[in-house]
């Protein structure tokens, strides 16, 4: 009888994977949420009172999750459950950034990556938003997110790449600029770089059906999301009120505004401001179109209600800036040797930083929030492509290094303790 041969474990890995993992969960515990527990408030923990018995429409899908495993929604039992599932995340994201860093041979790459990998656990807009507001929607986003870079790494599983997108879009229709760019970039560069003519045509089979999903969807929710909900505004609270185990009073106002456009700030309010249609009539171009409109108005009275935003929105930015210029840098170097339709995907990737900050923004004033999922994304994506191209990355600091190390220092302390809560 042959010996069995054990496969001996991958020390490098786990102590990669290891350590940052501690790193980013004691970051959280510690800086971004000053030593205590991570906890729902009383609007994310709202949005896990409602399910699909309430009709079929987004923002409705993480709450349906959490009812398939709980029948009540008890605050304690709740922050466990998104603990669980954050810190399931944080490994997952530690082990990717361990096999990115080891993948590379030169020992000056590896310390490249370890360093920006620091920055991309820390930090206002990363994955601070996600703790500090246990249970956003958009945290489901993530969660989807490393479902699609397991799936679509497996020749197999990867045709169940649609139904992420469907899920995705369930959680808020914003998906459309955020998520659903990173999933397609992820799909137009593999399908661009892959070799093999059947795996390529079934990658782009994947990505039709992905499309088809979201917009068949997309276009149904928006025509008739409102018409699917089983309860008047009144009955929705009324409902919510009796599933309620938090506090003694229910938060009202999401999903007033959301659903029953119910939402007052200053001088404006929806119920005003769809009294003037952009387009008459009951066209389904204006059924369309209205509702866009609708939003853009009232999140210009939202900015001009709360200029806050602006200098929020710039001291962000030029926080990001030194980093963005490495991806971007990244970005423009791959352009100049890569073919042309490599090339057209660079340029997206390039492009989804600003497109996705700018749309996001025009539909919801939540800066550090939309700035998060777009310096995410961003992130993913250069790492992702550093690891499959399997080239070193280097940045090396040759003069003045004891001056230019304390200066990243600073930096990276000013960084990592710059936090700005996205509601």
């Amino acid at each position: 009888m042959k010996n069995l041969k054990i496969k001996k474990p991958n020390i490098d890995l786990l102590k990669y994977t290891a350590c940052f993992f501690a790193f980013v969960v004691l970051y959280n515990f510690l800086i971004i949420n000053k030593c205590h527990l991570w906890s729902v408030d009383m609007i994310t923990y709202t949005f896990h009172l409602v399910d699909f018995s309430f009709g079929f429409a987004s923002k409705l899908l993480p709450g349906a999750i959490y009812h398939l495993f709980f029948k009540e929604v008890y605050s304690e039992q709740l922050n466990i459950y998104l603990t669980a599932l954050m810190l399931v995340l944080f490994a997952f994201v530690a082990f990717c950034l361990a096999k990115l860093i080891l993948s590379r041979k030169s020992a000056q790459s590896r310390k490249t990556l370890c360093v920006l990998s620091l920055f991309f656990l820390s930090g206002p807009c990363t994955f601070a938003v996600f703790t500090d507001e246990l249970g956003m929607l958009d945290t489901y986003w993530l969660f989807f997110s490393a479902l699609f870079l397991i799936l679509v790494a497996n020749k197999y599983l990867k045709f169940a790449l649609p139904l992420i997108f469907v899920l995705s879009l369930l959680v808020h229709f914003s998906f459309i600029f955020c998520y659903f760019i990173f999933f397609s970039l992820i799909l137009l560069y593999r399908i661009v770089c892959e070799k093999d003519k059947k795996e390529r045509i079934s990658l782009i089979i994947v990505f039709a059906l992905g499309i088809l999903a979201v917009a068949a969807l997309g276009l149904f929710l928006l025509l008739k999301e409102q018409d699917n909900l089983v309860y008047t505004m009144q009955a929705f609270n009324k409902e919510l009120d009796a599933r309620n185990r938090f506090t003694n009073n229910t938060y009202y106002v999401y999903y007033d505004y959301a659903f029953y456009k119910h939402y007052e700030i200053g001088s404006a309010s929806f119920a005003g401001i769809m009294k003037q249609p952009l387009i008459q009539g009951d066209s389904l171009i204006a059924s369309l179109i209205n509702p866009i409109y609708f939003q853009l108005r009232m999140m210009y009275a939202s900015y001009l209600e709360e200029p806050k935003r602006f200098a929020q929105l710039a001291g962000l930015v030029l926080l990001l800036c030194p980093l963005c210029v490495i991806s971007f840098r990244y970005w423009i170097k791959k352009m100049k040797t890569a073919r042309k339709a490599q090339k057209a995907v660079y340029w997206l990737m390039l492009l989804q930083f600003p497109i996705t900050l700018v749309f996001c923004l025009c539909f919801s004033p939540d800066v550090s929030r939309w700035l998060s999922h777009a310096f995410l994304i961003q992130f993913a994506l250069f790492f992702y492509v550093i690891y499959h191209q399997k080239e070193e990355l280097e940045i090396k600091i040759e003069k003045n290094r004891v001056l230019k190390g304390i200066l990243i220092g600073v930096y990276f302390v000013v960084y990592a303790f710059t936090y700005i809560n996205p509601f």
